[in-house]
């Protein structure tokens, strides 16, 4: 009987060592993944390029400007290093992105964060298409948007033709 518990938990240990070293490669793979957080000026922070959904001066937004005047940006806004080094692209928080404008706040809270267009494109589309008002043109554009970015996905680019 002792020798069988031995053998479990020989078997256990070594799981455990394999799993450890798996989580290792997915840190590594990740590396250029990493996000920090900032208080950036909103002047550096440009649209998402293609950006769906619409910025309006709505019921909702007013909420939003009155809870933000209210509780202050309870969320800070997801942006990644635009390509040419001159700033950022907002991936997530446009409305409150404007909602702080509105206030005459200069500076937002932000998570920055190394992300490929595809992978910009997922996450700017899923953190927008649970709201509750959003017109059928920008949910059906923003589906459209997210399907394109999967299928790149995974596709290799090391091959030429």
């Amino acid at each position: 009987m002792l020798h069988k518990l031995e053998n479990f938990l020989i078997r256990k240990i070594e799981d455990l060592e394999k799993l450890t070293k798996e989580n290792e490669k997915l840190k590594c793979s990740h590396d250029d993944l990493v996000q920090r957080y900032e208080d950036i000026s909103i002047e550096q922070i440009k649209d998402f390029k293609g950006h769906p959904f619409g910025v309006r001066m709505d019921d909702d937004m007013i909420k939003l400007v009155d809870s933000i005047k209210e509780n202050g940006l309870l969320m800070p806004v997801l942006v990644r290093p635009d390509r040419d080094g001159n700033g950022y692209e907002m991936i997530a928080g446009h409305r409150r992105k404007f909602a702080l404008q509105q206030l005459g706040i200069t500076d937002i809270k932000a998570i920055v964060r190394n992300l490929d267009d595809d992978q910009a494109t997922i996450l700017m589309c899923d953190s927008n298409i649970q709201r509750e008002h959003i017109y059928p043109t920008e949910r059906g554009y923003a589906y459209k948007m997210r399907i394109n970015a999967m299928k790149n996905q995974g596709k290799r680019s090391d091959l030429t033709f």
